[in-house]
């Protein structure tokens, strides 16, 4: 058995439909999908939207994906929030890990607690 391309499988099966006058389910048979058989490609251009992200993303350093997925509807982009996440990742815009407040203002704390007790270098 030699593997044949999918526009080859296509033209096999068009060829076997119009030859023999059966349906599209019969002439895939075994050795081919349907869905493969009906698959319409779509135009990947999505530049436009990256542009935009980009625009977003610069002008609001602290926002994540979904906030600039709803700032793109409100604008009129109509697409899906996974398209905007892919894309977004894509990019390399993804946030890093904020670290809490609670932590930073423990480790001043402790920092300061330090130095107090040391003060001249020389503990009591």
């Amino acid at each position: 058995m030699h593997l044949l391309t999918a526009d080859a499988l296509l033209g096999a099966v068009d060829e076997v439909r119009n030859e023999w006058l059966v349906s599209i389910r019969r002439a895939c048979g075994l050795e081919f999908d349907r869905s493969t058989y009906d698959y319409k490609s779509r135009p990947y251009g999505q530049a436009p939207l990256e542009q935009k992200i980009k625009e977003i993303c610069h002008a609001r350093v602290r926002y994540g994906y979904c906030p600039v997925y709803v700032l793109l509807r409100h604008e009129g982009w109509r697409h899906g929030q996974n398209k905007t996440r892919r894309v977004y990742h894509e990019l390399g815009l993804q946030l890093g890990n904020k670290t809490p407040q609670r932590r930073l203002k423990a480790k001043s704390q402790a920092r300061d607690a330090i130095q107090r007790d040391l003060g001249d270098g020389l503990r009591p």
